[in-house]
């Protein structure tokens, strides 16, 4: 998990979102790494479509995702200095390489084989996620 948390931690350094971003939209690698992960809503671009579709294609030709990011960005109207910044909240700053908290909160059997992969959690078991994000 280190080279996951240093590959994180370099990637919001320069601003960006990691080349396996798309992995979050494609049903293909959810079913071959086995975990019941929540289909995110459409996440709407400037030009028409989702997100997920952007990510899927920048995957599938080879290029940087830099362009989805870009225009996810312009179509909220936010630059990415503001984008990438630490958010002080009442525990202090929330951590953005912090990748795993938002599934693991998922009650039940749909947030259990991602709280297995944190610490603070009391679930036992063996992580069973790739170690990319």
């Amino acid at each position: 998990m280190l080279a996951v948390y240093q590959r994180c931690l370099a990637n919001y350094q320069s601003r960006q979102w990691d080349m396996g971003a798309h992995v979050l939209f494609n049903k293909t690698l959810h079913k071959q790494i086995q975990a019941t992960l929540p289909e995110p809503d459409c996440w709407p671009m400037p030009e028409g479509g989702c997100l997920s579709e952007c990510l899927l294609l920048s995957q599938r030709e080879g290029s940087s995702n830099a362009y989805c990011l870009n225009e996810w960005l312009r179509a909220r109207d936010v630059n990415s200095l503001d984008f990438f910044e630490y958010e002080v909240a009442s525990g202090g700053p929330t951590h953005a390489c912090q990748v795993f908290s938002g599934p693991a909160k998922l009650p039940g059997a749909l947030g259990e084989p991602v709280r297995i992969c944190l610490d603070e959690y009391e679930d036992s078991g063996l992580c069973k996620l790739p170690h990319i994000v």
